[in-house]
């Protein structure tokens, strides 16, 4: 498993915007529109703070995604990543620091390498493939 450097924030931010960068990835959305749709969905479920992990897996559910629980207890980004099908991109809560990151292609894709933290849960779906990622 390699670590790619992507920074889907256009203010090049490196703090405090996990969630919106990873969500932004996993859809394919622009930064600003995970902000929007986050914010959004945060505001209509009552929630002061999106960052929360009760509404992180409560968004994702309700854009018809399933959370998985990690495989075994314990299991690093990089051993989960190492298993992962190259055909799936996953969006990973890694347990400590709180942190929503990507593995796509069996690579993690983020800001800041955290192959060696612990992971929780994760949500997947298939892999799109373009012309730029064959």
């Amino acid at each position: 498993m390699e670590y790619v450097y992507l920074n889907k924030n256009p203010y090049n931010k490196h703090v405090r915007d996990c969630v919106y960068r990873a969500i932004a990835y996993f859809f394919g959305w622009l930064w600003r529109v995970a902000v929007i749709k986050v914010v959004r969905h945060a505001t209509l479920s009552g929630s002061v703070n999106f960052n929360y992990t009760t509404n992180i897996v409560d968004f994702m559910e309700n854009q018809g995604y399933k959370r998985y629980k990690v495989p075994r207890k314990g299991m690093t980004v990089r051993e989960f990543g190492d298993q992962a099908n190259p055909n799936e991109v996953y969006l990973v809560y890694v347990v400590k620091p709180k942190h929503l990151t990507i593995i796509d292609n069996c690579n993690l894709i983020d800001i800041w390498d955290c192959r060696d933290c612990v992971m929780g849960w994760y949500f997947k779906k298939e892999r799109e493939v373009t012309d730029e990622n064959v």
